[in-house]
């Protein structure tokens, strides 16, 4: 709590822009600007979770780090998910978190309903346009 109030003004801001973000009209935005959109998006919603969840360490560029190929990182990546996935096995009390946005719609608008692919062409309201004589 004390780290949300630290950063309340920083979540004020992120959470503004993200508003701005929803509600300006990007219909006629190049692909550069929606690519920019995106961006925006991405690093407001990283700075709401950093200062809710917290950031542990110090940013160093000059740190050494290990130099790993993709392969290696994929490995270490899979790995680190099955023994995920083992510890979860094996404790019983673990209860699969459920879906934030899932969640809202079922409780705000109900089970999803399957949907219908009959769908009938509403009625023209001239009646039926026709090619006939056109060229």
């Amino acid at each position: 709590m004390d780290r949300m109030v630290a950063s309340a003004f920083p979540l004020a801001t992120s959470a503004y822009d993200i508003y701005k973000l929803l509600t300006v009209d990007d219909s006629c935005y190049s692909d550069v600007e929606i690519l920019g959109e995106l961006k925006r998006g991405v690093r407001d919603f990283a700075e709401i979770g950093a200062a809710i969840v917290g950031f542990q360490g110090e940013w160093d560029l000059d740190a050494d780090f290990e130099q790993l190929s993709f392969g290696e990182m994929s490995d270490d990546l899979a790995d680190a998910y099955d023994e995920l996935m083992e510890d979860r096995e094996q404790d019983e009390d673990y209860e699969q978190p459920r879906c934030p946005f899932k969640a809202f719609f079922e409780d705000n608008f109900g089970q999803p309903q399957e949907m219908s692919w009959d769908m009938q062409m509403p009625p023209m309201p001239f009646g039926e346009f026709r090619f006939d004589g056109l060229f």
